[in-house]
């Protein structure tokens, strides 16, 4: 009840959160090149996700911890932050 899927806590915050994926629409298929391509495709929009307590006009319908928006790479806003993660051997 107090942790995400994964075991993951205190993922709220009041910034969007970027992420490394390219912005492609849903379904999910890791075979698309989404996560594999962030890795050579800078030019790509990149999802970003959460909410933020501040919000753009063009935002407002939207204020859940699971939005999903997207902007090009290069694109800065003081709302948006990110969260630096890694992948531990269990």
């Amino acid at each position: 009840r107090d942790r995400s899927w994964v075991g993951a806590l205190d993922m709220s915050s009041s910034l969007f959160e970027w992420v490394n994926s390219i912005y492609r629409p849903y379904p999910y298929s890791e075979t698309d090149g989404r996560e594999v391509g962030s890795m050579i495709d800078d030019t790509s929009d990149r999802v970003f996700r959460g909410s933020a307590w501040y919000h753009p006009d063009e935002m407002q319908d939207n204020l859940s911890a699971t939005a999903r928006f997207n902007a090009p790479p290069d694109y800065a806003a003081w709302y948006y932050g990110f969260r630096c993660a890694r992948g531990v051997s269990p």
